[in-house]
């Protein structure tokens, strides 16, 4: 069965004797790997795509993990760059490429996606063999096995950053009381993507899920929000249906609202435009709710334009929440009104 599948049967299968598990289908999540491992229950994690008949690539759900394993016999497994050389460092992330006896002819009339899927094995030992290109993203741990990272379908750009939802999805759900984790690219705004990130679980609250995913994650990969499920929607084969998500909801940080009138108005007033949230309190981080540095970058010349304060990036980008950024605006104004802007004529004039 699937991760997901196995996460609805789990509770009513509680004190059953599974006398041998197979898990498939999808990456089984690393709260999965060590609930299985720590409860003794014989596992595999096989992993293979269809068009290898069926499963390639196996490991035993034991111990730390998750991860694909190794080739079952007969199968020849490839970890290659865009260039199609081997990628042998340890942690270094290439495509998988399967080979072997039981790798299928191709797609029947669709010569175009055969010849797009189906290669020239140059690493076969006989002429004429060819591999499939599976479109998953892999690496090698230190003991050489493969650990599944992502779909190359999967990436998004965000911001000048490629991100691979599966990394992101991953790394959510090793988080403590996650069950289940799906992330989506959501369009806030026209024009303003950003990441919804998606659990199932005893996990508390999204803000505190999104605390300790940016001790975990980049800043670019933490996700703008998170949404507690009951469950994650599943397709008829058990997977998890991305299409079938909710819209995300918005994730605050606290109850205390923001202090009305006067520079705390009109600063949570901008934060409130610039984020595209109904509301903001003081204790709400601006990465929290969404922000990034373009959206910053808003901020700060709105700020100008109401305030005529001079204020930086990273009087935003640094303060822990909103009443310190309030206070950051509180200091430019004392400082005085913001020094006039060269004009873009005299910018060129400068640069000439």
């Amino acid at each position: 069965m699937t991760p997901s599948h196995w996460q609805l049967l789990r509770e009513p299968l509680a004190g059953a004797r599974v006398p041998r598990l197979f898990m498939g289908g999808e990456p089984v999540p690393t709260r999965t790997w060590r609930e299985l491992a720590d409860a003794g229950i014989d596992a595999l994690n096989l992993y293979g795509p269809t068009e290898c008949t069926v499963d390639a690539v196996t490991a035993p759900i034991t111990g730390p993990g998750p991860h694909l394993g190794e080739p079952l016999p007969g199968v020849r497994a490839h970890l290659l760059d865009a260039r199609l050389a081997p990628v042998t460092a340890a942690g270094a992330v290439g495509e998988l490429y399967l080979a072997g006896p039981g790798l299928a002819h191709g797609y029947p009339g669709h010569p175009g996606l055969t010849a797009g899927r189906f290669i020239a094995d140059p690493f076969a030992p006989e002429p004429g063999a060819r591999m499939y290109r599976t479109g998953d993203q892999a690496r090698r741990s230190a003991d050489g096995l493969l650990e599944y990272v992502g779909r190359v379908d999967r990436q998004v750009k965000l911001r000048g950053f490629r991100i691979e939802l599966g990394e992101v999805e991953h790394a959510l759900g090793a988080l403590a009381g996650v069950t289940a984790a799906a992330v989506t690219l959501y369009e806030a705004a026209p024009g303003d993507h950003r990441l919804a990130g998606y659990v199932s679980g005893a996990a508390g609250r999204p803000a505190d899920l999104l605390s300790e995913l940016r001790r975990a994650l980049p800043a670019h990969l933490v996700p703008s929000t998170v949404t507690v499920l009951d469950a994650l929607p599943l397709t008829p084969n058990g997977k998890v249906d991305h299409g079938a998500l909710p819209a995300p909801a918005a994730t605050p940080a606290a109850a205390e609202p923001a202090a009305a009138g006067g520079v705390d108005e009109q600063v949570a007033e901008v934060w409130r435009t610039v984020l595209g949230v109904p509301d903001v309190e003081q204790s709400d981080d601006f990465l929290s709710l969404g922000g990034h540095s373009l959206a910053a970058l808003r901020v700060v010349h709105l700020l100008r334009r109401k305030l005529n304060v001079e204020l930086q990036l990273r009087d935003l980008l640094d303060a822990a929440d909103l009443a310190g950024f309030t206070a950051a605006v509180r200091r430019a104004a004392a400082a005085g009104p913001a020094a006039a802007r060269p004009t873009l004529t005299a910018r060129r004039e400068a640069v000439r």
